[in-house]
């Protein structure tokens, strides 16, 4: 009995020496808890702990382990920059086009309403020009007649065409009604024409007042 004691004693001493050393071979890592919590991580060396407070709760290994990574499709920062730039540049074209497009139709505006204006414009002064000269035509008619009248026997061949055109006219008048005409002065024809004659003295106008608007 006295050795049992001893012995008991040495297994005791070894225990706690092997409960309290800890070895950490390379490439590992111990975690420790203490009383069922985290307390450090063991690197690779010699460690004393505190027995039955401190216990190896986990042992990881520092070594490479390859791992098979299944095939995916990914995008690089590159890549999407290109695409980036692609969009902004289509994007621009198509308001640049929209742009030119826009201006191109405003332009045909102003164009189709400047030609119409000029066409306006053409237009007006080429009536204007021509009633300038048929007022101008008139008057010199006007201007010749007064002289022709004025002149020594313009009278007597005013009356003359004068009576020629009423003869034709009533002529003509009788042909289109298909009817007979008969006048109640039919033998006055000269007193007729004469009348007309003093007529036109009437509203003749003599070549003084008749010049100004001829030279206009």
């Amino acid at each position: 009995m006295e050795y049992i004691i001893p012995i008991g004693v040495v297994i005791l001493i070894i225990i706690v020496l092997i409960r309290t050393a800890r070895i950490v071979p390379q490439r590992k890592a111990f975690v420790v808890e203490r009383l069922g919590k985290y307390s450090r991580t063991l690197e690779a060396g010699f460690h004393i702990l505190i027995p039955f407070f401190d216990k190896i709760a986990y042992r990881h290994s520092l070594k490479e382990v390859a791992v098979d990574v299944p095939s995916q499709m990914c995008i690089t920062q590159m890549r999407a920059e290109r695409e980036r730039r692609a969009v902004i540049a289509e994007s621009e074209g198509q308001k640049e086009a929209k742009i030119n497009v826009a201006e191109g139709e405003k332009q045909e505006v102003i164009k189709q309403s400047e030609a119409i204006r000029d066409k306006q414009v053409n237009e007006a002064e080429g009536k204007a020009k021509e009633i300038e000269m048929l007022a101008t035509a008139t008057a010199v008619g006007i201007q010749k007649i007064a002289g022709a009248i004025e002149s020594p026997g313009g009278s007597q061949a005013v009356n003359l065409r004068i009576a020629e055109q009423y003869v034709d006219q009533f002529g003509n008048l009788a042909m289109t009604n298909n009817t007979l005409i008969i006048p109640n002065n039919l033998s006055d024809v000269g007193g007729m024409v004469a009348g007309l004659a003093k007529v036109l003295d009437g509203v003749s106008t003599p070549k003084s007042a008749v010049s100004p608007l001829a030279n206009s």
